[in-house]
């Protein structure tokens, strides 16, 4: 299929090419945008920087607010980071979790009262039947609406979770004379009931703000999934004033609607001379927008894509005239010519304060141990660990300094948190959760300690300290319900239930969180089905026991992360109960969970997510005997884990092929396999992984009768247990009952 390219010149010129393998032809704009089209205009923040609107661009803001909230050594090198990736929502969600909690930043989009040309466009086109999506936090919009409407009542903005759930059909609300926006995105209040709505817009920044530091990918939440349906369906999705850079959620998104007819980006720019732009099957892609496009074309080949560089402003006039829309055109024309007129007269036009001035007067300030803890957290989300770690360890000076036995806490904390992302080094790390853990008083109750408590278990776990380990995150458990923390409830009960397997210890949760999400429940309704048949199949009371506390944790987490609405997290949890179900030889089990969580990462396009899962996938089938099929899917998702170093999921990937070799037979094999995931997990500092792929090895060598060799690897099991413990687990103990018994059947081989 061909791709459409619209070139704008400042001079009003318009050029539209058809790009098919560099042959270029001219078209005419009215088959771009027909005068007849049924439009829906997705409007990011760029719309609203023209007078007199003077909001300031996002690279602009994101600047200032790390000026205001960052420690003045990190400024630059943070500043920086607005180009590898950081997000303003990220940024948003990491200075309203230590400084601004009720997001009162976002209070400053609402200062400016003064629509410019591009929301008077808007204005028009939804009197005219169209439909309007916006990310902005303005209410820009909505006033240009106000104008010169009696009846107010009309202007429908939807912004809270039920306001999407009601209004989710855009063509039925305009046939009733209504005049919907959706802001997706949220909003402090809504300006025509005067409802607060701030809850709503903390909890989508929220949202957007968490576990984005490996650069996954977040969608709407699912509902708003009936709204995009509805209001791409056969319609001409125009995006303007939106950053290529901004794609982390809608951009998923619309990669999902199959109905949606054309898309026409608007590329804010004034481009001289003409710049011709290729898209991603072409080879070509220069820019984000034009890689945007191309995945976009390369999900569903039946959408018609455009691109248009230019004014936003020129581009709507050129083309309503280009359409002999000449009634449009010339209004908006007389609002630019009324809009000049009224900016040339300063006291008409209040002009906003200045967003460095706002912030110091609106914003709590932040200490130089907060801009510290500010620095290291966004170092975290873009995994600069180094950085991350040079500004942890700076608080835990100043906190020795102010001799501040909470800032220690969080500083020692923080330090353990990085040294597990960064390196896994469980045993250093445990040593600094221990410190903050002391310094904290025994009646405390807050989030931190339980978040402290989660982390200890966490690393005692990956120790091979299962019960203690436990132990410790259930106490975290109490805290977090407590305080109703329902992601720390989800975190804690979701680490609990995946290491109950090597647990000996009985836990029961007395109560659970209820869910009006019918949906939510497939996943409890399914495992109910086959946990309850593999009950009936088990003879062993314990074992019984064992899945009632399973069937109990899947009900609560399965609840908890439906209202959190984290599709992610909901397809690895699958990919945990497949696991799950493999322990427990109900092979039908795994390959349902596992084909749910497959399912919901296609979903999201998440690349890191689908390899994960269909490492899991394969290695259902190999337990299942289909191992040409096992070996199929394992060597793709083994092939793109090498392309694009995704080494945690690589060793999970090489160790399930090495155990399909052994299974074949080749041990040889199996045994390089098993050698890869030693190696990358060594790398990775990975203390589970490590011991996991040594074990293996052995398993290969004893089946070689290598005895001399199995009994090398079995030393450097023991060695790992007990550098990372540093004391003699249960299973230091079974490693060393091994290499006793294989010391004396090499003794005896020798004597023979």
């Amino acid at each position: 299929m061909a791709i459409f390219i619209f070139l704008f010149t400042p001079t009003i010129r318009i050029y539209i090419f058809q790009i098919n393998l560099l042959y270029m032809t001219k078209l005419d704009p009215s088959e771009i945008l027909p005068f007849n089209g049924k439009f829906t205009f997705l409007v990011g923040a760029g719309c609203s920087i023209n007078k007199p609107a003077s909001l300031p661009a996002g690279r602009e803001m994101m600047e200032i607010l790390i000026q205001f909230s960052c420690a003045a050594s990190e400024r630059e090198d943070i500043q920086r980071l607005i180009y590898e990736g950081l997000r303003f929502e990220q940024l948003v969600e990491i200075i309203r979790n230590n400084i601004d909690p009720n997001l009162k930043i976002i209070d400053y989009f609402g200062l400016s009262a003064n629509p410019n040309e591009n929301h008077a466009f808007l204005e028009r086109m939804i009197k005219r039947g169209n439909h309007v999506i916006t990310t902005n936090f303005d209410f820009l919009i909505e006033l240009a609406l106000m104008r010169d409407l009696e009846d107010k009542s009309k202007i429908l903005p939807v912004i809270t979770e039920q306001d999407f759930k009601k209004y989710s059909n855009p063509d039925q609300l305009v046939s009733k004379g209504f005049l919907p926006v959706y802001k997706i995105h949220g909003s402090t209040k809504n300006i025509i009931t005067g409802e607060d709505t701030r809850e709503s817009l903390i909890a989508t920044i929220q949202a957007f703000g968490a576990g984005k530091s490996d650069g996954s990918i977040f969608q709407l939440e699912r509902f708003k999934r009936d709204l995009f349906n509805n209001i791409m369906s056969k319609r001409i999705l125009v995006v303007m004033g939106y950053s290529g850079s901004d794609d982390f959620d809608v951009v998923p998104t619309l990669k999902l609607i199959p109905n949606l007819k054309k898309i026409v980006w608007i590329n804010h720019c004034s481009t001289s001379p003409p710049e011709f732009k290729t898209y991603v099957e072409q080879g070509k892609s220069t820019d984000k927008v034009d890689e945007i496009l191309g995945e976009i074309h390369q999900k569903n080949k039946n959408i018609e894509i455009y691109r248009v560089n230019g004014k936003t402003e020129e581009v709507f006039l050129k083309t309503m005239k280009s359409l002999s829309m000449t009634f449009l055109a010339g209004s908006l024309l007389k609002e630019i010519s009324v809009l000049n007129d009224v900016l040339g007269k300063d006291n008409l036009v209040k002009p906003i304060e200045p967003l460095k001035k706002w912030l110091r007067k609106e914003v709590h300030n932040p200490d130089a141990f907060e801009e510290l803890k500010i620095s290291s957290e966004i170092y975290i989300a873009l995994s600069k660990f180094t950085k991350a770690s040079g500004c942890a360890r700076k608080m835990v000076e100043l906190g020795k300094e102010e001799k501040n036995s909470k800032w220690l806490a969080v500083s020692h904390n923080l330090v353990g948190e990085i040294m597990l992302n960064s390196s896994g080094d469980n045993y250093h790390a445990l040593q600094d959760f221990e410190k903050a853990l002391i310094l904290l008083e025994k009646g405390d109750r807050t989030q931190l300690k339980a978040r402290i408590l989660n982390n200890i278990g966490q690393s005692k776990v990956a120790m091979g300290k299962i019960e203690d380990g436990l132990e410790f995150i259930k106490l975290s458990y109490e805290i977090f319900k407590e305080i109703d923390d329902i992601q720390g409830i989800a975190q804690a009960l979701t680490n609990i239930w995946e290491h109950q397997f090597e647990d000996e210890k009985e836990y029961t949760l007395e109560d659970t969180l209820k869910s009006d999400d019918p949906k939510g429940y497939k996943l409890k309704s399914e495992y109910d089905r086959l946990i309850f048949r593999k009950m009936q199949k088990s003879d062993e009371e314990k074992h019984v026991s064992k899945l009632m506390h399973d069937y109990n944790y899947i009900t609560e987490i399965g609840e908890l992360l439906t209202k959190l609405g984290d599709l992610k997290t909901i397809a690895y949890f699958n990919k945990y109960m497949a696991e799950s179900a493999i322990k427990t030889n109900n092979l039908e089990g795994a390959a349902y969970f596992i084909q749910q969580g497959i399912q919901i990462m296609e979903e999201l396009d998440d690349p890191k997510g689908k390899v994960s899962l269909h490492s899991s996938w394969g290695k259902v089938l190999l337990f299942q005997g289909k191992l040409d099929e096992a070996y199929t899917i394992l060597v793709d998702a083994y092939r793109v884990s090498k392309k694009r170093n995704f080494n945690r999921e690589l060793v999970e990937i090489a160790t399930n092929l090495g155990l399909l070799k052994q299974q074949q037979g080749k041990l040889r094999d199996a045994q390089n396999y098993f050698t890869e995931a030693y190696a990358i997990s060594t790398s990775l500092r990975d203390h589970l992984k490590i011991v996991n792929s040594l074990k293996n090895i052995v398993s290969i060598l004893k089946a070689q009768e290598n005895h001399k060799g199995a009994l090398i690897f079995l030393k450097m099991i023991q060695k790992e247990l007990l550098r990372v413990s540093r004391e003699e687990t249960r299973e230091f103990s079974k490693i060393k009952y091994e290499i006793n018994q294989l010391e004396i059947q090499l003794k005896n081989l020798n004597h023979n």
